[in-house]
Formats: C-alpha cells, structure tokens, sequence
C-alpha cells in the first residue's frame, strides 16, 4: 500500500509544547518534512515550488528568517521532487533526498545528497539504479554513518514492500543492506545511543528495531497497531524511553502519537484522521 499523495498540503511540526505551522506562503510554496538542528535554534525543510521546481530551506525554528540553501530544478518534464532533510549532529550539513528521472529510465529514481547549511559543499553520496530508489538517509548520533530505506537490493519495483534498510558510511562508501525478508524496512530512525536503528512496516501497521550490536539482519517486533494503516516512525525521544510516530489511518488521515516503551502504551497528539499531521521530529534542545 502506498502512502497518500501529500503534496499541496501544509506542513505542521511538533515542538512537543506547541504545534508550529511552515509552508503555504503567499507564493504557493508547500514545506514538505522539516527537521529541528541539533541545537534546536534552526529547523531544515524541503520547499515545493512546482512539480519540477523546489528548494532546500533553513529557517529559525520558528520558521522565520528562512535561507535557500539549495536550489533544485527537474531536468526533464518527468518532473520529481526532494524532501527528507536531515541534520548532521555537527550543524554543519543537511543530507536529503532528490527524486527525478534520469535518462532512458522511465521510473524516478531518489539519490541521497548533502549540502553545507551555508549552501556550500553540495554533493551526491550515492546513485540509485534505475527504480532502485535511496529513502530518507539520516546521521546516526555520532555523524559517522547514514541509515537509509531503499529497493536497491530488489531491483527496484512500484510498491513499499520492496524496501529494505541500509546502512553506509557518512561519505557514500561502504554500502551495508541491513534487513532482507521483510514485508518493508522504511523511514529509519537512530536511538540516541547510535547502536540500534528503528523502522517502519509499511504494508503493516508495525515498528520494528535492529540492534547493531547484536548483529545486523536480526530485527526485533517491538509494537503493532491493529486498525491503522501503517506506522511512520519520526524521532526518538533523547532518553530513549519515547518513540514519536505517524499513525497512517485507513483512508485519508495520518495523527501524530507517542509510544511509551516501557509500558508500551500508545497516546495521540493529534486527533483528527481527516488530516494530514505527519512526518513528527521534535526539538532535542527543547524538551
């Protein structure tokens, strides 16, 4: 099952205190996934002017003041888009996802980059095969290495089911598949002790965790959520006792819920499933 069509919609981010709305400016721009820096002063975000236009935003954490710090143009009409940016731990870079056709290939394909939060620096850590698909990478705690989902091990294919999730080092090297055989591994999150990964199922409403330390390839069920569509996790709480995550709702709604670890209880943030409040990150610095 593939997630809803989320664009043209407005972005709300949690703050844990406060919901903050970005995006929807007077120019018709939508802001599309946005993370918190790690000191909580600035927020990333990824801008979709157009079907072939967008741009790569840093903004105060309030959404003021926001800087294009990079710019994307779709070199044909196969159009794409970019999003999923994600903070290095030093505040030094944002790597992020830029989905476009490419040559003979017909099907998108999304390869992961990192531009400096000064808009310098830009780069391409690693190619996707045509349809393969590199999705949402993001710094482990440490700055060291890069978690990803991606369908690069399955030859690409149309549905989420075909996702599994990655591991490479910060410069692009050294590409590890860490999960085979699942129905999905998708939307990967770092715990604050940077040996254990969390993920989604997509085609099931479930959350799964890969220690790294007991061996890679080995993950562990931790919960499941009967009536939901399926789970988008967003952040790991700095303690490591919460999970912050997107219930995806059997039609056309996602809400925002937290998950207690240790008792395993499940509490909505958000409350209306006609709505789209998705893709959670919280402010580390603020609470």
């Amino acid at each position: 099952m593939n997630s809803p069509d989320l664009m043209g919609s407005c972005r709300r981010v949690i703050t844990i205190a406060a919901l903050t709305l970005l995006g929807c400016g007077g120019g018709g721009e939508d802001a599309w996934i946005g993370d918190f820096s790690p000191d909580g002063s600035k927020i990333a975000y990824s801008e979709l002017i157009t079907a072939t236009q967008g741009n790569i935003v840093v903004a105060d954490s309030d959404g003021s003041n926001p800087i294009v710090v990079y710019s994307w143009q779709a070199p044909d009409e196969r159009g794409g888009g970019l999003g999923a940016p994600a903070w290095s731990p030093d505040g030094l870079q944002i790597i992020f996802q830029i989905r476009q056709g490419f040559g003979t290939c017909q099907q998108a394909d999304s390869d992961s980059y990192v531009v400096g939060v000064d808009g310098t620096g830009f780069a391409k850590l690693l190619d996707s095969e045509c349809g393969s698909g590199n999705f949402k990478p993001t710094f482990s705690p440490d700055g060291t290495r890069i978690a990803f989902s991606s369908k690069r091990a399955r030859g690409g294919g149309p549905t989420l089911s075909d996702l599994d999730i990655f591991l490479m080092n910060a410069d692009g090297s050294d590409v590890q598949q860490l999960t085979d055989g699942l129905d999905s591994g998708t939307s990967p999150v770092w715990a604050p002790d940077g040996n254990r990964i969390l993920f989604g199922a997509n085609t099931a409403a479930q959350l799964w965790v890969l220690d790294l330390e007991e061996g890679a390839g080995v993950p562990e069920k931790i919960f499941e959520l009967p009536g939901a569509l399926f789970l988008e996790p967003g952040a790991w709480s700095p303690d490591g006792s919460k999970i912050y995550l997107t219930v995806w709702w059997d039609g056309f709604g996602a809400d925002v819920h937290v998950l207690d670890l240790e008792s395993g209880q499940l509490t909505a943030l958000t409350t209306e499933k006609d709505t789209f409040d998705g893709n959670v990150r919280i402010n580390m610095a603020g609470g």
